[in-house]
């Protein structure tokens, strides 16, 4: 079984209510890959949760629901730099 991150605390929540998770397997990915990134785990009040990805600098790169897609842009980001 999966541990999910809603299933704990969230490391931190912004003035409008999202709730942060550092997705710790995505960011190795992004990291592997030399990309200067930390991916997060995402849930809106409204309940909707996504990925984030982030530059250390704090510029939004991608957001994507599924696993597949971060990855994928990661791997396409990483070939444009």
């Amino acid at each position: 079984m999966f541990d999910l991150p809603w299933d704990k605390q969230p490391e931190f929540v912004n003035e409008k209510g999202v709730k942060w998770w550092q997705d710790k397997e995505t960011t190795d990915y992004a990291k592997r890959k030399k990309l200067d990134a930390v991916c997060w785990f995402v849930e809106e009040p409204n309940g909707r949760r996504t990925r984030i990805l982030v530059s250390k600098k704090g510029e939004v790169l991608e957001e994507n629901q599924s696993l597949e897609g971060m990855c994928c842009k990661i791997d396409v980001l990483k070939f444009l730099a």
